[in-house]
């Protein structure tokens, strides 16, 4: 053990860290130190929550816009004129 130095795993743990992993949470299960940092972040920060909560009503929209098919890129087509616009604003 080093002497003279605290282990704090939790003392570097940041808010970027935390998003990180409520995105990884998602799509995986978070290892068992990372399940007790993101509780134990989510329990302190405000900011924090009211992000895996916008992250997990993202989530949620896109399951049910796929489930919907309209994330399908065939269901909406720009029409010619709005194409042209964009080609000139390019320009």
């Amino acid at each position: 053990m080093n002497k003279g130095k605290k282990h704090n795993f939790f003392h570097n743990f940041t808010c970027q860290h935390y998003s990180e992993l409520a995105s990884k949470n998602i799509d995986t299960e978070l290892s068992i130190k990372e399940s007790i940092l993101f509780k134990l972040h989510n329990v302190l920060c405000l900011l924090c929550r009211r992000c895996k909560n916008q992250i997990e009503t993202i989530e949620k929209t896109c399951c049910s816009m796929a489930k919907n098919n309209d994330l399908n890129p065939s269901n909406e087509r720009l029409s010619d004129k709005c194409k042209e616009k964009i080609k000139q604003s390019l320009n």
